[in-house]
């Protein structure tokens, strides 16, 4: 583009050396102008946090901003505990967002990747303008990513619980079906011994009495009950057995993330909200006008009054 224009003005090119010279220099001032649009939108007490990031954690020899580097990032509930940490951390630096606005959005993630990549011990002997914009950037960058990760891992969390319970459900089934496979069979001979005497014109009652005892095959009907029934072959039902752990992952999600979407979501994040203060408060009674239309249909045999909601 600085050769386009030259030629566009007529004016002679200079020797390819000073023009290399001339784009090194424009570009190492751009980069100071970026260094300082980040760290001007600072306050003091910004600064003297991010300062404090190189400094050790309390009771370890790895700084505050190491550790928050380092999330464990497989999918396990302690995991999610030690990201929803930093970035509860990281949040009360209280760092204004729009100080990625300040600058164009690869120039950020320059600075982003120095921080995340560079040692505690080389950050402090940068000057104040250029350490202050990497940690901010880094801040910011990090708040973000983990937050994803969070999410990631949460969700990750959730489908393992839930494959869980559908294996669990799906054992149960073929245990239940073992089971029953004489009653089945009683079942079986009752049907064709109706159909045959439907067919005959013959009296049914006896010609169940010819095939198996009463007695016999109401047990029989019971066990094939047990078999269909929906704590048997549903894997939701195994998921509500499941709540301590869900409540466990879902306090930790909902206390450190806060939810925003579009009007289509309203009744999803009314529900988020709900849940997260019953969380909060220790409350166990849920709201009358708790929002549940968002739920899957096969969801709602398993809440009470929906017919009021």
């Amino acid at each position: 583009m600085v050769v386009e224009e030259l030629r566009r003005r007529r004016i002679l090119l200079p020797a390819r050396p000073a023009l290399e010279a001339i784009l090194h220099l424009a570009i190492r001032h751009g980069v100071r102008i970026a260094y300082r649009a980040l760290a001007g939108g600072l306050s003091e007490g910004h600064k003297l946090d991010l300062d404090k990031l190189l400094d050790p954690r309390e009771g370890t020899s790895v700084t505050v901003l190491a550790w928050a580097r380092t999330p464990a990032l497989s999918p396990a509930a302690a995991n999610l505990d030690r990201i929803a940490e930093r970035i509860r951390f990281l949040r009360s630096l209280d760092l204004p967002v729009t100080l990625m606005e300040r600058i164009p959005a690869k120039v950020f993630d320059e600075f982003a990747a120095e921080g995340m990549r560079t040692s505690a011990q080389h950050l402090r002997d940068l000057n104040s303008e250029r350490r202050y914009a990497v940690l901010a950037a880094t801040v910011l960058y990090l708040s973000r990513q983990l937050t994803d990760g969070a999410i990631d891992m949460f969700k990750k969390l959730m489908g393992m619980l839930t494959r869980r319970a559908d294996n669990q459900a799906a054992a149960r089934v073929t245990r239940s079906v073992r089971e029953v496979q004489k009653p089945l069979k009683d079942v079986s001979k009752v049907c064709h011994a109706i159909i045959k005497a439907k067919e005959k014109g013959e009296d049914i009652a006896k010609a169940l009495e010819q095939v198996v005892q009463w007695p016999a095959f109401a047990a029989s009907v019971q066990a094939v009950d047990t078999l269909i029934a929906p704590d048997v072959i549903d894997g939701k039902i195994e998921m509500i057995q499941r709540y301590p752990t869900i409540r466990k992952l879902a306090l930790q999600f909902l206390s450190t993330l806060v939810f925003r979407g579009h009007a289509v979501a309203a009744n999803l994040l009314r529900a988020l909200s709900v849940i997260a203060d019953l969380y909060r408060t220790g409350k166990r009674a849920i709201p009358d006008n708790a929002p549940i239309s968002f739920a899957p249909k096969g969801w709602m045999p398993l809440v009470p009054n929906t017919q009021s909601r």
